[in-house]
């Protein structure tokens, strides 16, 4: 059966291949469980489940690639299983006998991905498969290559050269024509390239029977496609477009195989995606895809509030919820404390609840220097201004055209584009917020809430590197692998009904405690004898806002008061969480380690350490609502007094803690 067969039949499968793809996807488990042990049924199953809804071809090529793909994917799920069928059913057809005879060995070079490459050779015994690459290397076959004969892949025929090193080989080994030329660049590379010129050092090799396939986002390979047609009329051309699916999430893929050319075809090859896009549409210019919703009605004490932004924003609606600080039992400072620090863990802060709401929208991630936010656009492409989203200070804007009319133009350029049905919303309201876990725990987690408040069966939005308590979170709260979609760098995502909620500010509220007093009800942590006085450490802290003399506070804190060390990030969640609330006196510098105290008890005793220009009211928006007790010891910041950019609120100086006086402040807080 050739490679078109393959295309052109392929289809989703039916009540009649149920027999058929269940004795398969049987043989595939059982080549699992000796790769790995542990694995259960339904785990395999979840992973398989693309190859299982898709019948390959005729009956015995689906069986043979339903049990051997099953296999691939539950140690590589993220692997474009469909892709890996046609580019090895097109290395396979290279192995006919007959062939070899009248052409010699037979050669596939292949441009993208390792772990595609070696998932197209499968079972190409005789047919050697070349990966270019910068420099020739050694080829690391994955743990399930060779795990079993199903998975057979013939170590000595495939290898890693460099473009200059390829012809050599080609002509060493007996190969005087080029049996295929395989492009599938990852969805991460950015390139526009002609493929004739990036492929130049083949050009004597190619001839008419040299297969070629192309494979990647339906918007490249539908383009050079459409190039083809244009400059080689009568070539003729097997494409299949396709949808990827990772969870909730899709992708639109295509993949083009084309033969009976006697040169590299001179078309472009673009990589990505390109969405235009237009600036300056808001609310107040709604085309009736934008709603401004208040969540949390019954959940949130606050006051309704239908026009927060003046007359700018008279559509918008929300919800005023009040941030009150607990009034500290102790300030203690080295340095002059500005007003504006005492304001701050004195007062209260208001937090704004509405989400706007854009049916077909998109979300748009920005992570460059001096500007890393998420924008959103409707199905048009016209990107939103206002209610929390201000792009004007994106190259994307910057760099945008000006027609005769002042609407300004551009096209959004990335790596690929996840369709999600039903309802999305993104966790963070920037790409990178995660990464610092105190920003994770205050502006992100919570917004499960807003999920659940809107009542629908909404798909969360996650950046890719979540830590594993972050994710372990998530699942407690509902919201496991079934119920997210995990966005790579240069990924947009567009959603039926995309959610994108205002940003809150850096304090805690009762709506966003919430979370976390079901997250500890999760877990019995009576069971742990836990120290109840700790010093939360700084060890592991490699960037800005050192504690330059932890040594000496670490060291008179244990000496003289018995404190043990704190290192929250290497105990698991429930070890985590039954520390903080077993906890009698907690000590350590502001940042995520202290916000543990959304775990803590009524009768703890906590003590920040901070220099005199980061001052946050966060652990006393804790402290107000778990009604422990709160206290403050500033130390010296270490800058320029001409630096006065970097003073509040944007600290984040090295500092240094006078011993002394905060020695003076655990002994009047272990009096309280």
């Amino acid at each position: 059966m050739d490679v078109a067969t393959l295309l052109y039949r392929s289809r989703r499968t039916r009540t009649e291949d149920y027999p058929r793809k269940a004795i398969a996807l049987r043989s595939g488990y059982a080549i699992v469980k000796e790769i790995d042990p542990t694995i259960d049924v339904h785990t395999f199953l979840a992973r398989a489940a693309g190859v299982a809804s898709c019948v390959f071809g005729g009956n015995a090529q689906d069986a043979y690639l339903t049990t051997a793909l099953s296999a691939v994917a539950s140690v590589q799920p993220e692997m474009d299983l469909y892709l890996a069928a046609v580019l090895n059913a097109v290395v396979l057809q290279l192995g006919f006998q007959t062939r070899i005879f009248l052409d010699g060995s037979q050669s596939a070079v292949f441009d993208g991905p390792q772990d595609i490459f070696i998932a197209a050779m499968l079972h190409a015994n005789v047919t050697q498969g070349i990966r270019v690459a910068e420099a020739a290397g050694q080829i690391a076959l994955p743990v399930w290559a060779n795990a079993t004969n199903a998975l057979e892949v013939n170590a000595e025929q495939v290898f890693e050269l460099s473009p200059d090193l390829v012809v050599q080989y080609l002509s060493a080994n007996g190969s005087r024509h080029l049996g295929a030329l395989l492009i599938a660049p990852a969805d991460s590379v950015k390139a526009e390239f002609r493929i004739d010129e990036r492929f130049s050092y083949l050009a004597d090799s190619v001839g008419p029977e040299t297969q070629f396939c192309i494979g990647g986002t339906a918007e490249m390979v539908f383009g050079v496609a459409a190039e083809l047609q244009k400059n080689y009329s009568a070539l003729q051309l097997a494409i299949k477009g396709y949808s990827r699916s990772e969870g909730r999430g899709r992708q639109n893929r295509a993949v083009l195989v084309f033969a009976g050319l006697d040169q590299l075809p001179a078309v472009t090859l673009r990589t990505g995606v390109s969405v235009p896009c237009t600036f300056g549409y808001g609310i107040d210019q709604n085309e009736g895809d934008l709603d401004s919703i208040s969540y949390g009605n019954s959940t949130i004490e606050g006051v309704d509030w239908p026009n927060p932004g003046g007359e700018s924003h008279k559509n918008v609606r929300g919800i005023w919820e009040t941030a009150p600080v607990r009034k500290p039992f102790l300030v203690s400072s080295s340095a002059p404390l500005p007003l504006e620090a005492r304001q701050r863990i004195s007062g209260s802060n208001e937090i704004f609840h509405s989400t706007l709401a854009i049916r077909d929208g998109i979300l748009i991630p920005i992570d460059e220097p001096g500007y890393a936010n998420f924008l959103c656009a409707n199905r048009d492409g016209k990107i939103v201004t206002g209610c929390g989203m201000d792009p004007s200070g994106c190259s994307l804007y910057e760099a945008a055209r000006v027609d005769d009319r002042g609407v300004r133009s551009n096209a959004i350029q990335a790596d690929r584009l996840t369709q999600i049905e039903g309802a999305a919303m993104p966790l963070m309201f920037t790409p990178q917020l995660h990464k610092w876990h105190s920003h994770f725990m205050i502006q992100c987690l919570p917004r499960v809430r807003i999920a659940r408040d809107l009542g629908l069966d909404m798909t969360i939005l996650l950046p890719h590197d979540l830590r594993k308590k972050q994710l372990e979170m998530l699942e407690i709260l509902g919201f496991g692998a079934d119920r997210v979609v995990m966005m790579q760098p240069g990924d947009l995502v567009q959603a039926e009904s995309l959610y994108f909620p205002w940003p809150w500010h850096l304090t805690f509220t009762k709506y966003s405690m919430a979370i976390y007093d079901e997250i500890a009800a999760h877990f019995d942590t009576s069971k742990y004898k836990t120290p109840k006085r700790l010093l939360v450490s700084r060890q592991s802290r490699k960037s800005w806002r050192n504690l330059i003399n932890y040594d000496a506070v670490r060291k008179m804190l244990i000496d003289d008061f018995g404190f043990e060390e704190l290192s929250a990030e290497k105990l698991s969640l429930e070890e985590e969480i039954a520390t903080y609330a077993n906890a009698e006196i907690i000590v350590g510098a502001e940042g995520a380690g202290m916000y543990g105290a959304v775990f803590s008890n009524s009768r703890a005793k906590y003590i920040t350490m901070c220099d005199e220009d980061y001052v946050m009211p966060i652990l006393g928006s804790i402290a107000a609502i778990h009604e422990f007790e709160v206290g403050y010891v500033f130390g010296e910041s270490l800058r320029s007094d001409r630096d006065v950019s970097r003073r509040l609120n944007f600290g984040h100086s090295d500092f240094m803690i006078d011993v002394g006086r905060l020695g003076d402040a655990v002994t009047r807080a272990l009096a309280i």
